[in-house]
């Protein structure tokens, strides 16, 4: 997904919550966000919600946007945000401010609509295309003060995030690679339960085979219960919903760009996501030394991303540490393949190198 894209489905998410607000005053709004290619809201209410009401949601949402409001971000302190949300009645964002451990956190304001997010979005109302609103359903329910309430997700889609709509659990389950079941927690969010089985079990023993041969290929030592404080090491932490890794090694300035260069190797083998590297620090570290083609005066400090894998430089002294994480979550990192909308199924079953064994299956 572009970064336009993506700041309009969260823009688009906002504005849903704001129709719902308007169009549904006796709901209580859960939270929005996006899934996928859609971008979605959840309302709490004690009623059905009918698909009959899409249609006067999409046209309040054009409403608003068409109006080119300035969408606003302020920080505040977890403590006033409560006292801000709690006073205009809208209870479930108080709550998660409440419980947030970050000193800082966001409201976005469009017009008179609050709510709390995480997330980055378009700079006006105006600024967001052509969306569409496309379906309701039933979430699982809500249990406050002991009493079950019904949660509905309104979804809706942008036009230029094209035609397909792909759920990514649906097509893993398909191919057997896991069971999915939705499941609300005690913070009142949806969760979604993962069990990985068979076919999934071995992707997974695969991955993390293929990224032992490769580190100790590269002269890592791989360690368990913790971190060197010198010399090359790596290792693999297993975690319920998740399987991450880290890797850590030392270069002096005169071979810190040829390390570069095999971490980043090293991290395009291992992923089967697919896609380029951006970068964070002083000019996007000249353009990442100029597509790695010139070699750079290094700077102090500097990242670089590639879908969800990373690499971190720092300097300290005469040695630079060079940090990189291919599976900040492997399971996540498979889900993106199955989400992704430009590749077919036969293409996605060659990248989690499961092609045969899915054939067999049928």
């Amino acid at each position: 997904m572009n970064h336009h894209i993506s700041l309009s489905n969260h823009t688009a998410a906002t504005l849903l919550g704001a129709a719902l607000s308007d169009l549904i005053p006796q709901g209580y709004l859960l939270k929005g966000g996006v899934e996928g290619s859609s971008f979605y809201y959840d309302i709490v209410l004690g009623e059905t919600l009918d698909k009959v009401m899409l249609p006067h949601l999409e046209n309040r949402m054009k409403e608003i946007a068409s109006k080119d409001f300035e969408i606003k971000v302020h920080e505040m302190v977890p403590s006033n945000a409560y006292e801000f949300f709690k006073h205009h009645r809208r209870y479930y964002p108080s709550h998660f401010v409440q419980m947030s451990n970050e000193p800082l956190v966001k409201v976005v304001q469009i017009d008179a609509f609050i709510d709390y997010v995480e997330e980055r979005f378009l700079e006006n109302t105006g600024e967001l295309g052509e969306f569409r609103l496309e379906k309701i359903e039933e979430r699982p329910p809500l249990n406050f003060k002991k009493q079950e309430k019904h949660v509905y997700r309104v979804y809706g889609k942008l036009d230029e995030a094209g035609t397909s709509s792909i759920n990514p659990l649906e097509v893993g389950q398909e191919l057997g690679l896991f069971d999915a079941r939705a499941s609300r927690g005690k913070d009142f969010l949806e969760k979604t339960e993962i069990v990985w089985r068979g076919l999934g079990e071995s992707v997974l023993f695969g991955f993390y085979q293929k990224w032992r041969e490769i580190h100790i290929k590269h002269g890592y030592e791989l360690v368990v219960g913790g971190r060197l404080k010198e010399g090359r090491f790596a290792e693999f932490f297993f975690e319920k919903g998740r399987m991450h890794d880290f890797a850590s090694m030392i270069s002096v300035e005169k071979d810190l760009v040829e390390s570069i260069k095999k971490c980043m190797e090293m991290i395009e083998t291992l992923s089967p996501l697919e896609g380029s590297w951006s970068g964070e620090g002083p000019d996007e570290y000249d353009q990442i030394f100029n597509e790695l083609a010139v070699s750079r005066a290094p700077k102090k400090e500097f990242s670089l991303k590639r879908k969800g894998s990373f690499l971190k430089v720092r300097k300290k002294g005469e040695f630079y540490t060079i940090e990189h994480s291919v599976f900040p979550s492997m399971m996540q990192t498979i889900i993106d393949v199955l989400e992704d909308s430009e590749k077919d199924l036969s293409q996605k079953k060659e990248l989690l190198g499961i092609v045969t064994v899915c054939d067999e299956l049928g």
